[in-house]
Formats: structure tokens, sequence, C-alpha cells
């Protein structure tokens, strides 16, 4: 659910407009306001987890995301709708890391393998499923209700969601001597956000002088908290050292971030080349991306049944597969033809290809954690897959709109290659990436007695 409501509301929101009579800005704080309230406040949902235990959290998360949604979708206007969006995206960030954290601590081997493939294919195919599934609700116009079906559909899943929480997640008793470090959380929220915003709000308004100003003060604000993590070392801080200072832990973090970005970008740049420059509708533009996510879904799914070496190449290949395939996309659609089987089958493979790489790095992501810092590991890797397609969106959108002047099919697909072209570097650079983690990784084993 909290990946599907990311993407499901971008089709519907000329309806809600209409409907709201919203201006534009209110618009974007619809759409993008759940992103920014869930961005901010994964880590300190994952802290939540630690202290409180994680089925119960996850299961207020679900109850509390639910709510909103049923608010989302009654909200009498735009007020209302802004408000209830902002508080289920917050409500996601409690619900969606302890996912990952009840994954590593209840599962070990294989099991957790199988369990983090089942989580990558959830994720691609949320994605992939809000564009389509917003699409035939909004054009059904169920009831006369017009988009507020986006929104209620959450209801009946999460109803179930929850009972399912309530009867089968592994209820452990939260550790009580977690604290919140108020001051950390206040520092880390403070930092996301002057990253975050920018990036959700700064491109559509065509970057104006307080987000550049918020972009700057990331750095002073990053420097900030980690002076402060670094103080309350013995005092249990929100983001500890044994989790971002674990050997190649930061190496991980830039291919994830060079991984999500590319992939996320291209989909975007995908949909704008389709939509705005060959004329075809949102519904159209996800049945494309169907492939995509068979193929990320497959990927995610299928890692684990090969050897256990030639997992770290999944990696490294994974992200030189995917530029040969953004490489050879852009090729295709260089002459503003409509996409055809070429571009189907290149799509199908880049994504399997990105699919075999996300469960391996998981993977190993976790399992250089020691179990007593789940949760925050689960917070960091959350958060910065979600800043990962924050920035693609951002960096790839303004390349692609930095080279179109009109809405001409010839001069949508340019702007389209050479957007693709730079994801195609982006992943280059990630596999240069992945291959000093795993190079650190192997030495850290190597010094083992």
């Amino acid at each position: 659910m909290a990946v599907l409501d990311v993407t499901i509301v971008n089709v519907a929101s000329p309806a809600v407009r209409s409907d709201l009579h919203t201006s534009g800005s209110v618009l974007q704080l619809i759409v993008a306001g759940y992103t920014v309230a869930y961005s901010t406040l994964l880590i300190t949902g994952a802290r939540a987890g630690d202290r409180f235990g994680h089925a119960r959290v996850l299961a207020i998360g679900v109850l509390c995301f639910t709510l909103m949604s049923f608010i989302c979708g009654m909200a009498p206007n735009s007020f209302f709708l802004v408000l209830a969006r902002l508080l289920q995206g917050a409500s996601a960030a409690f619900m969606v890391p302890q996912v990952m954290s009840l994954i590593q601590r209840t599962f070990e081997g294989h099991g957790r393998a199988r369990a983090i493939g089942l989580y990558g294919a959830v994720i691609a195919i949320g994605a992939i499923c809000g564009q389509i599934v917003g699409g035939l609700l909004v054009g059904a116009n169920i009831l006369h209700l017009v988009w507020r079906p986006i929104f209620l559909v959450n209801v009946p899943i999460g109803v179930a969601l929850f009972a399912l929480v309530l009867g089968f997640v592994p209820r452990r008793g939260g550790d009580s001597a977690r604290s919140f470090d108020l001051i950390g959380v206040v520092c880390l929220m403070a930092t996301v956000a002057s990253f975050v915003i920018p990036l959700v709000f700064g491109p559509g308004l065509g970057w104006p002088v307080w987000s550049i100003v918020l972009l700057v003060l990331v750095v002073p604000l990053a420097v900030l908290s980690a002076w402060h993590e670094r103080r309350a070392s013995g005092r249990d801080p929100i983001l500890s050292a044994e989790v971002v200072g674990a050997r190649g832990f930061v190496w991980l973090l830039l291919f994830m971030v060079l991984m999500q970005s590319s992939y996320a970008g291209s989909l975007l740049a995908q949909a704008l080349h389709f939509e705005a420059g060959l004329g075809l509708s949102a519904l159209h533009t996800g049945l494309l991306f169907i492939t995509g996510g068979v193929g990320f879904a497959l990927g995610s799914l299928t890692w684990r049944r090969f050897p256990t070496w030639i997992h770290t190449y999944f990696m490294i290949g994974g992200m030189l597969i995917g530029a040969a395939g953004y490489v050879i996309m852009a090729w295709s659609l260089r002459t503003a033809t409509d996409p055809a089987s070429l571009y189907l089958t290149v799509n199908f493979g880049l994504s399997a290809a990105f699919g075999y790489g996300f469960g391996p790095i998981l993977s190993m992501a976790l399992s250089h954690v020691p179990l007593k810092f789940a949760g925050s590991a689960s917070g960091v890797l959350v958060s910065t897959l979600q800043i990962g397609q924050l920035l693609g969106i951002a960096v790839y959108g303004s390349i692609y709109f930095a080279l179109v002047h009109n809405t001409s099919a010839k001069e949508s697909a340019g702007a389209f290659a050479h957007t693709l072209y730079w994801a195609a570097l982006a992943c280059v650079v990630g596999a240069l990436a992945g291959l000093v983690f795993i190079r650190m990784i192997r030495v850290k084993e190597e010094a083992r007695p």
C-alpha cells in the first residue's frame, strides 16, 4: 500500500484538481506531501519499532494508514486532503521499516533471502500497479466518486492486513532501554527535510531561491547531526556507529542511491516521453511498464536459487546490464517511434538485472549489521532507497525538461535519449561503488581469525 500510494495519485491528479478546484501549488502538496512526510520520518519510525516492538508499531502504522486513506477518500476539500496525505505519509514511515526489521529478526539464511526476494517483488509490483490501478479506478468512475476510490481501495486491504499482522506476525517486546534521542531526531529530520523538500517541489517550481537555500543547508545540518551523534555515542544515538560505521556501508549506500535514482529517473523519463511526446494515455504508459515490473519481480524472486558465490556478481552485472539496456532503449526510440517489441524486451531485461542485484545487496547489508540494530539499519536502508528515488526524479526530470522546449515527438525523443545516457553513466559509477564495497567486505572476512 505504501509504495502504491506514491504513484497512484499521479494519475488521478487532474481529476482531483477539477473536482476540488485546487491551485497548482495545492495539488502539488496533495501529490508530494505524502512523499515528504514519508521520507522525513522513516528513520524515526524504525527507532519506534526498536523501542516499542516491531509488530506493535507495524500494526499501529497499518491501522493509521488505513484510517488516513479513508479520510483522504472522503475529504470534503483540499485542506483536509492535504492534511490527510501528510498523516498518511507519516503512517507509512512508521509502517514500512518494520517489515525489513522483522525480516532480519525472524529469518536466517535461505529463509531471509527468500523474504528479501518477496520484499523486492512486492515493491516492484506496487510501483508498477500504481499507475495502472489509478488509471482503471479513475476511468471506471465507481459510484460517480471519480478520484476517491484510489484512496478508498486501501481500506479493505488495510483492514485485512491489520488482522493478518495481529494473527501471524511474531510479537516480541521492544527494548525499553532504546531511547529516541530527541535532539538527534530533530537534527536528522531537519537534514532529510532540507534535502527532500527541494527535490520534491523544486523542479515543478523552477528551482526558486528557497529550494537552493535548503539544499545548501543540507551540508551544515548533516555536519551538526554527525557531531551530535558522535557526542551521543554512549547514549544510544538515533544513527548508531555500528550501522553507518560498518565497513563498506557508505559504499553500499552509494550503490543503492545510484541504482534507485537511475531506475526511478528512467521511469520518469519514459513516462514523460510516452505521454507528453508521443501522446499516449497514462493507462497505456502504465501497461507498457508491466514488462519492467515483471522482470524486476522475477529477478527479486529467483536470485537466491543461484550459488552464493555468484550473488556479488549479480550486483555488478545488474548495474552494467542496466547501463547497456538504457543505451539500447535510447537508441531504439531515438526516431520518436512508438514503443515496440524491442523496447518491451529491453525493459524486461534491464529490470530483471536490477531485480537480481536488489536482493543480494539488501541481504548483504542486513547480514553485516548486529541484530540489536536491525531497526536502525532498516530505517537507513529504506530512507536511502526513498532518497535515491527522489534524487532520480529531480535530476533526470530536470535533464529531460532542460532539453525539451516544445512537446514535439522528435524533440522529446532526443531529450529522452540524452536522459537515459546519463542514467547509463550512473549505473557504471554504481557498479564501481559496488566493486569497492565487495572488496572491503572480502578484506574484512579474510582478516577474521
